[in-house]
């Protein structure tokens, strides 16, 4: 049903058309209070510009449960998660395992067919919900990254999905190695100072 809504979206649209969607849980309170603001709604709108379409789902979190042993037998008692059924074809769209992942953020291109809309590609990318600012942070970046690789095509004069694909990976893969040494140097004996330089 959610894919459906999505793809009445993007299947008029040009094929080259980037898109995000932000995937999240009724559990994740940091960002339902960060798209409830109109400050940081409007500041992701105004970032994203034409460059970028962005849908914002909020999905049902999993549980753990505990199976229930037929009378007689015994069992381990192991916790069994289940995933809400509802979840599952946005998860395989995007090879999410389940709600215990988000959230993300997915920015992905689409292929409009006379069969219907393929998904060409897609790349995610973790949000940090320590606070309302980082979680605005995580995104703002992503969506600098998306935008900026599509006015560098559009200004080369080369911009098709093979480039658009190509140079995004090249973009996000820098930014998650730049991500991990921040994270690193934190860690280290004065890393707060150095990562407030960084």
């Amino acid at each position: 049903m959610l894919r459906k809504k999505i793809e009445e979206v993007v299947a008029p649209n040009n094929q080259n058309k980037l898109y995000g969607i932000l995937l999240f849980t009724e559990k994740d309170p940091t960002l339902i209070n960060m798209l409830k603001n109109e400050t940081y709604y409007e500041a992701i709108n105004l970032r994203s510009g034409e460059e970028l379409d962005i849908f914002a789902t909020m999905l049902f979190k999993g549980t753990e449960r505990y199976p229930k042993p037929r009378p007689g037998e015994m069992s381990f008692m192991l916790p069994i998660w289940v995933e809400p059924r509802q979840n599952e074809e946005l998860f395989s769209l995007f090879d999410i395992k389940d709600s215990r992942e988000l959230p993300r953020f997915v920015l992905f291109g689409v292929n409009s067919t006379e069969e219907g809309v393929e998904y060409s590609y897609y790349h995610k990318a973790k949000i940090n919900t320590e606070s309302i600012e980082t979680a605005y942070k995580s995104i703002e970046e992503i969506i600098t990254i998306a935008t900026d690789a599509v006015k560098t095509l559009e200004e080369k004069g080369s911009y098709n999905r093979d480039q658009l694909e190509k140079l995004l990976s090249k973009k996000l893969t820098i930014s998650k190695v730049w991500t991990g040494l921040k994270e690193i140097i934190k860690r280290l004996p004065f890393g707060a100072l150095l990562g407030k330089i960084f």
